[in-house]
């Protein structure tokens, strides 16, 4: 506490009860402050004084609390990110995956919910504004509830562009874009500062500055929209296209309900400072925003791991597997392209990772515990392997010394042994996931209890010891008790 007037005995009162103080100066002490003081209080009111020693008390000041809340990391996608049907949300891949990088799981997954009502229903509700100071992490894994419900065909274009306005909406931080409703763009005519023309009129930026990467422009798009809904943006006079806001796809893109979602026009440009017109013929089109990445070396930009469609239950299928390639090829696609842009945008590869297996679901489409942890190894490897300011840390080293149960992971460091127990129980499979952060390699293996023969998750090969060791950097000892091995990642 700063002031005038502090001597050695200056007492001091939070919200009326005596606090230890420490005398620095004049013109400072410290008050030690309970951990109810600032897990309870939003304001503290504090006053100091000299008394007894014939001083004087200060007036009471109040001063607000402000908790410095755990990183977050937010995860959105449908029922499969949520973790429907796992007997605990814990287990869900997002859970795993928080625990390992030590940031809060905000777990945003929906259930039935297709790719382009995410960014509305449930992007803008929880952190619709991110800054470049929250170097965030985030997951978005949606495709699944598109496909089953549309098909493939002419709608995989509207659901991408839905995709790509989500990843670049999270990806470019607040300071670099003008968004609707906050002064930072001028309306004329029909067209206000919130964005939203109801008739004839125009958006204007006049001054908008990039370093070489594109302009976005997020847009609305509804299904009740009419074929005349539409605008034309010009960049610094030039035409550079016009958007539709009714979709072109024949099918429903937000299940019937009457919220607006968002598609994004992606403007390649040269760096400069621009000028922005959206002008739209007969209105009822909102422009939610204009944004570009931010110069390289400014702060930290938030990553996004995108995963592309899981498989499902072989002989299962909701889907075909050419239907679910056609989707992932197409998320394959915009992450390639988005990240060319300059976005910290990674495919997480869960289809490599999730396989057929009827022991990885629940259902005909939602994993089981054992899905998840693959699909979380799916994440957890693409932050590794590609480097990441979120560091997967040494999750589960603990338990690795005592028994685990069926279908369990094991994590370990590099240089590192640990001892596992396989079960006796010849019916039993373990799963093991042993991650390499040294040379950014991770192996699972199902191990038949009491064999050496190991079956690799990724090529259904079977394995020796041997072979294990010379392909994988991976080396499993075996133990003189039975089903006992000990495993070191070289």
């Amino acid at each position: 506490l700063k002031g005038d007037g502090f001597i050695a005995s200056t007492a001091a009162t939070v919200n009326g009860s005596a606090r230890t103080t420490t005398y620095l100066s004049s013109n400072q002490i410290n008050i030690a402050l309970t951990a109810e003081d600032v897990a309870t209080e939003d304001t503290l009111r504090i006053a100091a004084s000299n008394e007894p020693a014939g001083g004087k008390s200060s007036d009471t000041a109040s001063y607000p609390v402000r908790r410095i809340l755990p990183a977050e990391y937010h995860a959105y996608g449908d029922s499969i990110t949520a973790g429907s049907f796992l007997s605990s949300s814990l287990d869900a891949f997002p859970n795993l995956l928080a625990t390992a990088v030590g940031l809060k799981a905000v777990n945003l997954g929906k259930p039935g919910i297709e790719t382009c009502s995410i960014l509305p229903v449930t992007v803008f509700d929880n952190d619709g504004m991110p800054v470049i100071s929250t170097n965030t992490l985030y997951t978005l894994m949606s495709g699944t509830n598109d496909l089953t419900i549309n098909g493939t065909g002419a709608q995989e274009q509207i659901f991408e562009s839905c995709r790509q306005a989500i990843i670049t909406w999270l990806g470019i931080p607040r300071e670099y874009r003008a968004v609707a409703g906050t002064g930072d763009y001028e309306g004329i005519s029909g067209c206000g500062q919130g964005g939203v023309c109801t008739h004839d009129g125009a958006v204007n930026i006049k001054k908008f500055s990039t370093v070489g990467a594109p302009i976005y422009v997020w847009y609305s798009i509804m299904d009740s929209a009419a074929v005349t809904d539409s605008f034309t943006l010009t960049v610094d006079g030039i035409t550079r296209g016009t958007y539709m806001t009714k979709p072109s796809a024949t099918v429903p893109i937000s299940k019937g309900n009457m919220v607006p979602t968002l598609a994004v026009a992606r403007i390649p440009i040269a760096a400069g400072v621009h000028s922005l017109s959206m002008t739209t013929s007969s209105g009822n089109v909102r422009i939610y925003g204009v944004g570009t990445l931010p110069p390289a070396g400014y702060g930290s930009q938030p990553t996004i791991l995108v995963g592309d469609i899981p498989n499902q239950p072989k002989g299962q299928e909701l889907s075909s597997v050419v239907d679910q390639e056609a989707i992932s090829a197409d998320i394959r696609a915009t992450v390639a392209m988005l990240a060319s842009d300059g976005l910290d945008v990674r495919l997480a590869p869960t289809r490599r990772y999730l396989l057929t297996d009827s022991n990885e679901f629940v259902d005909r489409v939602h994993p089981s515990k054992l899905g998840h942890q693959h699909l979380f190894q799916a994440f957890a490897e693409t932050l590794e392997t590609l480097g990441s300011s979120h560091s997967i840390t040494n999750v589960l080293a603990a338990r690795s010394a005592t028994p685990l149960p069926a279908e369990d992971m094991l994590f370990v460091s590099p240089d590192t042994q640990a001892t596992f127990t396989l079960p006796d129980t010849a019916s039993t499979r373990k799963i093991l996931t042993v991650f390499n952060k040294s040379k950014s390699t991770a192996h699972a293996v199902i191990a038949p209890a009491g064999s050496d023969k190991l079956k690799d998750l990724r090529t259904g090969a079977l394995l020796t010891l041997v072979d294990l060791n010379a392909g994988h950097s991976v080396t499993f000892f075996p133990d003189s008790s039975p089903g006992q091995y000990l495993v070191k990642v070289n």
